[in-house]
């Protein structure tokens, strides 16, 4: 289930301008949400499956931790996600 709470959008979008200043595209970075994930597309077509997921375990990891739920393996999960969206954009920009 994603809840895609509202506050998570500014942190999303840095992931995302992020990705795009990582692959040397500052321009694009004023543009849309759907802009930028469609360069991304463009650039590499294997980061949005990446970027995707990432988002995905970050907003439930982020729902259960405003549930106070017992974390078990959320966390280890989002930041393996994160390291594959990371060793991805590296690959590209090499």
């Amino acid at each position: 289930m994603v809840a895609n709470p509202p506050e998570l959008d500014p942190f999303f979008r840095f992931i995302r301008v992020a990705i795009i200043k990582a692959l040397g595209s500052k321009e694009y970075a004023c543009l849309p949400n759907e802009s930028l994930e469609q360069y991304i597309s463009i650039v590499n077509p294997n980061i949005p499956p990446l970027l995707y997921d990432f988002f995905v375990k970050f907003d439930y990891l982020y729902v259960l931790r405003k549930s106070n739920s017992t974390l078990k393996d959320e966390e280890s999960e989002v930041l393996l996600s994160a390291q594959d969206l990371i060793y991805e954009v590296q690959l590209t920009i090499m």
